[in-house]
């Protein structure tokens, strides 16, 4: 395991731990963190509601930031109370995504953030989010190839099924192997979103540094506008720290890919 990955692990279980005993004792039974991950998208609708209505400012800064807060709890619910899925982890991803696009886009019609800036924001994520492709694409080719083994499985056991004659070992092995199959499912569709501490560390310091910026603006604080400005270069120094992981990681791993040329082959006997 890599230093990322035991960072990650590390900081993932320090957080169910601290913020997943003050959900056990706050959040009712039913709170499922689908229910968390929707308030922050339609917290995030109301504030484009707002904006396009022409409603105070403040308004709009107050919802984002409650949706944001809703972000450190839909995934602590999650694992402590055993209800991960892959729509839970895709939808997840996608209002994180739709929440900052929105920030971002408020703070920029504001005239608050500079073009160098926004061009450090961005063209670190063009690599981010094209390494997160190619690896997608790699997760979707191996969960393919389970599918090949899992369907070879199938064979192999309906033909001993059908030397046994027996009813029950055949609804048993086609159990086993939905199972097999929901597994390997699950497992490659939430691993293709899932965001390791540097990219979650990233998206807090962007997200808060754009509301910052905002705040300041609309309470007249100028410290707010500094504060806002030293998160948006911690994320952008992040950005690049994590684009340059990204890529040095999916490089390593093609290689690893790639078949040894026969010249190299070591052919003694």
């Amino acid at each position: 395991m890599r230093y990322l990955e035991r960072l990650t692990t590390a900081e993932q279980q320090w957080r169910d731990r601290v913020i997943g005993a003050v959900v056990q004792r706050l959040a009712p039974e039913w709170l499922h963190p689908n229910h968390l991950t929707a308030l922050r998208l339609g917290l995030t609708l109301i504030a484009m509601a707002c904006y396009f209505t022409r409603r105070p400012l403040s308004w709009q800064i107050w919802l984002l930031s409650i949706a944001a807060l809703s972000d450190t709890c839909d995934g602590v619910v999650a694992r402590t109370r055993k209800r991960s899925s892959s729509f839970g982890a895709q939808f997840d991803y996608v209002t994180d995504w739709f929440l900052g696009a929105w920030t971002g886009f408020l703070t920029i019609s504001m005239g608050l953030l500079k073009p160098r800036l926004i061009a450090h924001i961005l063209i670190p994520q063009l690599f981010i989010s094209a390494a997160d492709w190619l690896r997608a694409k790699a997760l979707t080719e191996s969960r393919e190839a389970g599918e090949v083994m899992v369907a070879e499985a199938e064979k192999k056991k309906a033909a001993e099924v059908a030397s046994e004659a027996s009813e029950a070992r055949e609804a048993r092995e086609a159990r086993e192997v939905s199972e097999v199959k929901k597994a390997l499912h699950t497992v490659v569709q939430t691993a293709q979103f899932h965001a390791n501490t540097l990219s979650r560390a990233r998206f807090t310091y962007i997200l808060t540094g754009l509301l910052l910026l905002t705040g300041g603006m609309v309470y007249y604080q100028p410290l707010l506008h500094l504060l806002g400005l030293a998160a948006i270069i911690i994320s952008i120094i992040l950005s690049w720290l994590l684009a340059f992981n990204n890529v040095t990681g999916l490089m390593q791993q093609q290689q690893q890919q790639q078949p040894v040329p026969s010249w190299r082959v070591d052919r003694r006997a």
